[in-house]
């Protein structure tokens, strides 16, 4: 008898070991890459309509990479990179119906990482998810604003008051520094871009001094970000005046100057390379028009 207790012992042992095992083990691995694959795919990226390829392979793994994972901050962060990507596809698309299209998908993907990692709008579910929530308000509002352009500029005033709030969601939570002041950027940009008589140019040189300022390069010369450089330097030229046009063509040297190899590129900014590639040569118009 007491065999036969031990025998059942054993059976009843292994049946539930091997049923542990078979409902836990391949859900974590049953995808044959991962999102450090993915990310070293989208280096590949070009600033192009032709180098979007990396681009549209990286979206399709993050969309997969979300599909399977259980860990909620690290499904945020698949789709966080979902809507990055897609602001990349969007603004490097030459069709209207394409931006407008990718955009739109990236303010959804944008929205599914919001409603995991939000507790109320403005609030974060836990402090952790605090930098991550910021960074996907970030990514709506900027589609939003890409997806307003593209529609025209009727759609694009509609839409301001609901970035706006986004954007302040950012600053009330106290992370205005994701993606290298990112909303003051933007903020920056909306007040130069809107049409007479809401252009603001005084509150445009106002945020966009606070970007650059507070995101200088190891060489301290001019921001990391290339697009901060740009900006700046755009509506110091819009205000005109010899002081601000000599201080934009000097942005517009520094920048191009950081383009001069693959290698200075990486050394003033590894992460955005294609970005900052794009931005110099548009430095480089700008500077032949302001000489």
């Amino acid at each position: 008898m007491k065999r036969v207790l031990i025998f059942l012992l054993i059976v009843v042992t292994f049946v539930l070991g091997t049923y542990m095992l078979i409902n836990t083990t391949p859900e974590a691995h049953s995808l044959d890459f991962t999102r450090e694959d993915a990310n070293r795919i989208y280096e590949a990226r070009e600033a192009s309509p032709e180098g979007l390829a990396p681009a549209f392979k990286t979206y399709e793994m993050y969309i997969q990479l979300a599909n399977e994972e259980k860990n909620p901050l690290i499904k945020a962060e698949n789709f966080i990179s979902q809507t990055c990507v897609l602001y990349f596809i969007g603004d490097n698309s030459l069709k209207t119906a394409e931006k407008i299209k990718y955009h739109l998908l990236g303010k959804e993907a944008a929205t599914n990482a919001i409603s995991i990692l939000e507790r109320s709008p403005g609030v974060a579910l836990e402090e952790q998810y605090s930098e991550p929530l910021a960074r996907a308000y970030f990514w709506f509002a900027v589609h939003l604003v890409k997806w307003g352009e593209a529609n025209g500029i009727v759609s694009s005033l509609i839409q301001l008051s609901t970035v706006d709030k986004y954007l302040n969601y950012i600053i009330n939570m106290g992370e205005e520094q994701v993606y290298d002041y990112a909303v003051f950027r933007l903020l920056g940009r909306i007040a130069y871009m809107l049409p007479f008589p809401l252009r603001n140019l005084k509150k445009s040189l106002d945020y966009l001094e606070k970007a650059n300022a507070n995101s200088l390069c190891d060489e301290r010369d001019i921001s990391r970000n290339s697009t901060n450089v740009l900006f700046y330097a755009d509506t110091l030229l819009a205000l005109g005046g010899h002081e601000n046009k000599e201080k934009a063509i000097w942005l517009l040297k520094r920048l191009i100057k950081k383009g001069e190899s693959l290698e200075t590129l990486k050394m003033y900014n590894p992460e955005i390379v294609p970005e900052a590639k794009k931005d110099i040569n548009i430095a480089k118009n700008t500077l032949r028009e302001n000489q």
